[in-house]
């Protein structure tokens, strides 16, 4: 399921995290470059830096339509960066520990930017089954004559997601009342994804 996003975040926060990650990429292939003192090296080296070159191709492959599969990508970088920081370090080897480790900090600042409403609300599979929804029924004022009923879910950061069957247009703004119609926030629309056929779709909201 493919991400919609605003022209607005896709201009700041997704080419920010690009240039994150193009930082990230150079400087995995410079931790295992200035490693090379003997042939062996060399050859390590060089299948070292082909598997990073394919992980990363996957990890902006990912990006580019913001998959889920993007988290678990980084997750396993922060799991291998931790790791070649222990191993360079026990190795000795203590300028590629140190870029290893500056790479590690990269990826963490990525999941911190990325782990958003807008782009991954927390939704665990039972909240589609009503019997055990934990968010707030709320209700989304379209118009001064239209209504619709929707949940919201995973408010934090000042975002949070908006469920509804309902498609609402990105970069628009919308009153979200409670189940009584009183105002509870205003919200602009910052990102939405189509869930399957029955599902209502989900919207990235920024709390204004």
């Amino acid at each position: 399921m493919t991400l919609h996003l605003s022209k607005q975040i896709v201009a700041t926060r997704i080419n920010r995290i690009k240039r994150y990650l193009t930082l990230s990429m150079t400087l995995a292939f410079l931790s295992e470059v200035v490693g090379f003192n003997t042939w062996g090296d060399v050859i390590l080296g060089t299948i070292i830096i082909a598997i990073w070159a394919g992980y990363y191709a996957l990890l902006f492959r990912s990006l580019k339509k913001i998959l889920y599969s993007f988290l678990t990508f980084l997750a396993v970088g922060i799991v291998l960066n931790t790791f070649f920081v222990i191993s360079k370090t026990t190795n000795q080897d203590y300028l590629s520990s140190i870029i290893y480790f500056v790479n590690l900090l990269v990826f963490i600042v990525i999941a911190f930017n990325m782990n958003r409403p807008i782009f991954y609300p927390k939704i665990n599979w039972t909240e589609y089954d009503f019997r055990h929804r934990k968010d707030k029924r709320v209700n989304i004022k379209i118009n001064d004559e239209e209504v619709v009923g929707a949940r919201l879910y995973d408010k934090r950061r000042g975002e949070a997601a908006l469920l509804c069957f309902q498609e609402l247009n990105i970069d628009d703004e919308y009153e979200i009342l409670d189940e009584n119609e009183t105002l509870l926030l205003k919200a602009r629309v910052l990102s939405q994804r189509k869930a399957l056929l029955g599902r209502p779709v989900a919207h990235g909201i920024k709390i204004i």
